[in-house]
């Protein structure tokens, strides 16, 4: 062999001597997820929202890292893996959701991963934080008390206490109030870190027990939402005997049938429903509805026929009645009555 076929040799086993170096090196190793912080601390989260959290995912391996959630510690706890395979020297997002609504402090929780990685077949990621409301109403309920409907509107005031100045992270502390039922108006006034609720029962307030709230939202913070109950019981010239329906227990998925009597209707007043709320909201077909004049008064009727699906559950809600003489222009008044079962199905 000559001197220059010698060198050409090798040259080509160090070459080849190199590949399956770097081939043991990298595209034989296993696949490996890189560590992240024990614990990883996320700060000042905000209160009474859904926080959204993205964790890297890394495998710094020579082989494909198969990943999957195994479990997370509470049902505050939500998460989403942008795919459950991590190429080599990839990255992949873990979006965990972390509910933090009527929470407050210091606060732990752990999601469990499961990987093909031989040194982290399951992995312990840690979180925490420190929640902070950036709103907190002065008083946790808006309470009317027992008023007469001839005395709407009437309106309540409400401090706010603004939170921590490090929430806000130069946004703008601007908030808008949501009504979660149509009969309630509510504004908000924010000077500076100082804010004021009103919250108005409009003249169509209905008779009853009201029981609705007011909830908090922000363009500038994504699933933020302090509610605020209201509450009020009010009494009109139309009164509801009794007024409530109260189903009691339901037992075997048997129907059952309640009524109460609307007194103190005027001649010629006719009443309809306007609305009812059910819930849960996939129990809204098992309560029927009628409404039946027994003069002078009126008789509203409700029949419930709650099926296995309802097993050990309860179903309430309310009905809105609307009652008006029969001309135009005629003044409206409303009534509300509240419905409450317990199934029983063996």
């Amino acid at each position: 062999m000559t001197p220059k076929y010698a060198v050409h040799s090798l040259f080509f086993a160090l070459m080849l001597f190199a590949g399956a170096f770097v081939a043991k090196e990298y595209y034989f190793q296993p696949p490996t997820l890189k560590e992240l912080a024990d614990p990883v601390d996320l700060g000042v989260v905000l209160g009474d929202a859904v926080n959204t959290v993205t964790l890297p995912i890394t495998n710094v391996g020579g082989r494909d890292l198969k990943i999957g959630i195994d479990r997370v510690s509470c049902g505050c706890l939500s998460t989403k893996l942008e795919s459950d395979t991590v190429a080599p020297n990839s990255t992949q997002m873990l979006v965990a959701k972390v509910s933090t609504f009527e929470k407050r402090d210091d606060f732990n929780v752990t999601i469990g991963l499961k990987t093909n990685d031989p040194s982290h077949r399951t992995y312990l990621l840690r979180l925490k934080g420190r929640i902070e409301c950036p709103i907190e109403p002065a008083e946790k309920v808006i309470n009317f008390g027992r008023i007469l409907q001839s005395d709407l509107p009437l309106e309540k005031t409400v401090a706010l206490e603004m939170g921590d100045p490090l929430l806000f992270k130069g946004k703008a502390p601007f908030f808008e109030p949501r009504d979660s039922r149509f009969y309630t108006r509510s504004t908000i006034d924010i000077n500076g870190m100082r804010g004021e609720l009103r919250v108005c029962l409009a003249n169509d307030a209905p008779v009853g027990d009201l029981r609705t709230s007011v909830v908090i939202t922000s363009p500038d913070f994504e699933g933020l939402a302090v509610s605020v109950p209201v509450l009020a019981n009010i009494s009109g010239r139309v009164k509801v005997e009794p007024s409530s329906l109260y189903f009691g227990t339901l037992k075997d998925s048997k129907q059952k049938s309640v009524s109460s009597r609307l007194i103190g209707l005027r001649p010629g007043e006719k009443v309809e429903i306007e609305e009812m709320r059910v819930l849960p909201e996939s129990a809204q077909n098992a309560v029927q509805l009628h409404v039946t004049r027994s003069a002078p008064d009126v008789v509203l009727g409700a029949t419930i026929s709650a099926g296995k699906e309802f097993k050990n559950s309860t179903i309430s809600g309310d009905i809105l009645l609307c009652i008006e003489e029969d001309k135009p222009g005629s003044d409206k008044t409303r009534v509300l009555v509240p419905f409450f079962a317990l199934c029983r199905v063996s």
